[in-house]
């Protein structure tokens, strides 16, 4: 038998072994997402892993560390992808990385910010996933209710990678960092109040409010009762809400001159953590990812825990 019809035979049986552990555990969502997100988890899920293209990594890989591009499709065919960052051997720790609205075609844009990153913590043992967001990157905000459905799908989603995740991990021992940057950033700070599986969390450049984002990706008009309606239905997630029930370790990183995120905003979000965050503001723009100081300690602090 060819090499290439052997990988593929690999790669069909892993997809069956996997899929059969990627629906999400109930024990592993806490009581605040199981007031928001309970019955939302996919019945079935099928899975399938195929090397990724050095061409879409932009990035050399350690000798001691695989790529490979998922597809997840669930529910009523929607599909879930992103690339999954091994390291040699089994291992007790994973990140999750959430990625960015903005960046530069072919060098950080969405997903692609976090790839040099997540192969560089492979290369350390770490298993890292940076999966594809969909709201709002493929879909921008556009009312009330489609954009709190699409909100809610995309805590699914990343719930499954949570799934992947662990399934591909050392059993009943294991820690998990959630790594997010602009939206994604946000969605951290969501997820880490979810999941029970979240252990450390690290968010670079999140606003205050979902709406404040929203209005502006899609122009929404300030005022009257539309936004009334909007604030509302998303209030128990805005990061200066969500942020003061969390009481895992938190690193918060700003930028000083952020073109999105005013020190006002920023204050929203420092002055209601916990005592146990880490703050820390870096000469920089919303571009946080290209601060390489920002990157290190970030790094350090994430082998810390």
């Amino acid at each position: 038998m060819k090499k290439n019809n052997l990988t593929s035979v690999f790669l069909f049986l892993f997809t069956i072994i996997i899929a059969a552990s990627c629906t999400p555990k109930e024990d592993s969502m806490t009581e605040f997402g199981k007031k928001y997100f309970d019955n939302l988890s996919p019945e079935k899920t099928d899975i399938k892993f195929m090397p990724a293209e050095q061409s879409e990594l932009r990035t050399q890989l350690p000798d001691t560390v695989t790529a490979e591009r998922f597809f997840v499709t669930y529910g009523e065919d929607r599909m879930l992808t992103g690339i999954l960052f091994t390291p040699a051997g089994k291992t007790d720790k994973a990140l999750l990385f959430l990625h960015w609205l903005g960046g530069i075609t072919n060098i950080d844009k969405g997903a692609m910010e976090f790839y040099s990153e997540a192969a560089g913590f492979a290369s350390d043992g770490y298993l890292c996933a940076v999966p594809d967001g969909f709201f709002p990157w493929a879909n921008a905000p556009a009312d009330v209710e489609s954009d709190y459905a699409a909100f809610k799908r995309q805590i699914v989603e990343y719930r499954l990678v949570l799934d992947i995740m662990t399934g591909r991990m050392i059993k009943d021992d294991y820690k998990v960092g959630i790594v997010g940057h602009d939206y994604g950033g946000m969605y951290a700070l969501v997820l880490a109040q979810v999941d029970n599986r979240i252990d450390f969390i690290c968010s670079l450049t999140p606003t205050d409010t979902y709406w404040s984002w929203n209005s502006i990706i899609t122009s929404f008009q300030s005022g009257g009762d539309f936004q009334k309606k909007y604030m509302d239905i998303f209030r128990p997630f805005d990061p200066e809400i969500i942020i003061s029930n969390i009481d895992k370790p938190l690193f918060l990183q700003f930028a000083d001159a952020d073109e999105y995120v005013s020190e006002e905003t920023r204050k929203n979000i420092t002055d209601n953590t916990n005592t146990a965050a880490i703050i820390k503001i870096y000469e920089s723009n919303h571009s946080l990812n290209r601060s390489q100081i920002a990157a290190d300690e970030r790094r350090d602090w994430i082998k810390s825990m």
